[in-house]
């Protein structure tokens, strides 16, 4: 299975989204190419959408091994790297939210409410999943009624190290040898900040709108 762009990846996700149509949620994007998909299935809900403002806490031997992760309203440490001076990781917490809070003023936004609402937390792929990993036990720091993770395309050892972490995980395809995640779109366009800016200002207005920089008008 392969996909023409996001704009189809997304389409054919719809179908499995419906759903949730009953529920009150917000659709999170992972910036940026997670944006584009999540702005159309959050059309799609009727709900409301926004970046998922989280940062990686680097391990401090190894700046690219995650250890935790960081959004502006908690932090999560892996126990199993308790032993990791609390010192460093408060140091790090502190400079990766600030890094969040450029963001989110680059992008216009306001921290969105999880608390007791549906979470589709949205990415255009999932590799490793290290990152997802991280990133749902944060969103979970502020009680949600449940998360669903969504991708067009995943690896198998990311599905099996995610799906019990959450409440539902909808993935159209599972190869055995995923690789890079362009690789299964034709049409794999970077999505700038420009075009997050976009979809947060204006949202998608009509169903067949393109996807990723075709945004810009």
């Amino acid at each position: 299975m392969r996909f023409h762009d996001r704009n189809d990846a997304a389409r054919r996700l719809l179908p499995l989204i419906e759903v949730y149509r009953r529920h009150h949620g917000v659709v999170l994007g992972i910036p940026r190419g997670g944006m584009p998909i999540a702005a159309r299935i959050a059309h799609f809900l009727g709900w409301d959408v926004a970046p998922l403002l989280v940062k990686k806490i680097s391990h401090p031997n190894n700046h690219e091994f995650a250890i935790g992760a960081v959004s502006l309203k908690g932090a999560y440490v892996d126990p199993m790297h308790a032993s990791i001076p609390e010192e460093y990781v408060q140091r790090e917490i502190a400079q990766q939210r600030r890094l969040l809070q450029d963001r989110m003023q680059k992008y216009h936004v306001q921290p969105t409410t999880l608390s007791q609402r549906t979470v589709l937390i949205v990415d255009d792929g999932i590799a490793t999943g290290n990152t997802m990993r991280y990133a749902i036990e944060v969103v979970r720091l502020e009680k949600p009624r449940c998360i669903v993770i969504v991708s067009p395309v995943a690896s198998m050892e990311a599905v099996r190290m995610l799906r019990p972490l959450v409440e539902d995980l909808i993935v159209l395809h599972t190869p055995h040898d995923l690789g890079a995640i362009g690789e299964w779109y034709e049409s794999f366009e970077e999505v700038s900040d420009e075009d997050v800016l976009h979809i947060l200002s204006v949202g998608l207005h009509h169903e067949h709108e393109p996807m990723g920089r075709t945004l810009r008008r």
